[in-house]
């Protein structure tokens, strides 16, 4: 599996420093702008424009489009952070820096959202089968719209990724790409699933691509022990939320290499 985690940790320190240098408006500008050209290089401009107003729309509105790098067309809800998830994940290819040596065939999205990284994926690597994790239910409504084209290609389970098998609560305060899973009693009742269970429900002898979304619940899963699932996974692609998150799934990945 790839090692990439001390890059990550200096481009993320070049960021804030770059955010703390530059004026407000100037990081705002530069970001839109980049932004922009994402959204240009895989739209037309009439659906680029599109989805750059349904950033600063007020209406929830359903809109489609047919990015040049999926391979059906994409629905994303206007005015909420489904545009930045498609502007990042099937725009700027966030996911796509770093694979394994090798034919993808296997991935396991956690955190699927409303499929964007699925469809990216399936869409990329032709021969892969992706199973997905998302305990939100407006969520997986648009993920089984966006992948149904995939046909059994895209697996989607309701529910969502822990250290144990138990019966969590996801908070719905923020937003769609931000909730979250608790043991506290509150929110909305979810059933948990672990990586293991997973492996053995799904019958997966190996994983090709781990990636992992899941708004800060990498601290339990990664300091909760067993852990020797990862010794069949060859490519972890992960999204840390703070520095207690990176410190926590740093030490295994390096420990299983």
């Amino acid at each position: 599996m790839p090692t990439n985690i001390g890059e990550t940790t200096r481009a993320e320190r070049a960021l804030r420093l770059l955010r703390k240098a530059l004026p407000t408006n100037a990081y705002k500008c530069g970001a839109m702008a980049l932004d922009t050209i994402s959204v240009l290089k895989i739209l037309s401009p009439a659906e680029a424009l599109r989805v750059l107003k349904g950033r600063r729309s007020a209406c929830r509105d359903l809109v489609t489009v047919h990015p040049r790098n999926l391979q059906h067309p994409f629905v994303f809800r206007s005015g909420t952070s489904d545009v930045i998830e498609l502007i990042t994940t099937i725009g700027r290819e966030s996911y796509g820096r770093y694979f394994p040596d090798g034919d993808i065939r296997l991935i396991l999205d956690m955190g699927a959202n409303i499929g964007d990284t699925a469809a990216w994926y399936l869409s990329s690597f032709p021969n892969s089968r992706v199973y997905s994790i998302e305990p939100d239910a407006s969520n997986c409504a648009l993920y089984r719209q966006n992948c149904e084209p995939y046909g059994g290609r895209a697996v989607l389970q309701e529910g969502a990724l822990w250290w144990r098998e138990e019966v969590l609560w996801l908070n719905t305060a923020s937003e769609p790409d931000g909730y979250h899973v608790s043991a506290d009693r509150t929110g909305l009742p979810v059933q948990a699933f672990t990586v293991p269970g997973l492996m053995q429900l799904l019958d997966i002898q190996t994983i090709d691509i781990f990636k992992c979304n899941i708004e800060g619940a990498e601290v339990e899963i990664f300091s909760k022990r067993p852990l020797e699932w990862l010794q069949h996974v060859r490519c972890v692609v992960i999204e840390t939320h703070n520095p207690e998150c990176l410190a926590a799934v740093s030490k295994p990945l390096r420990e299983f290499g």
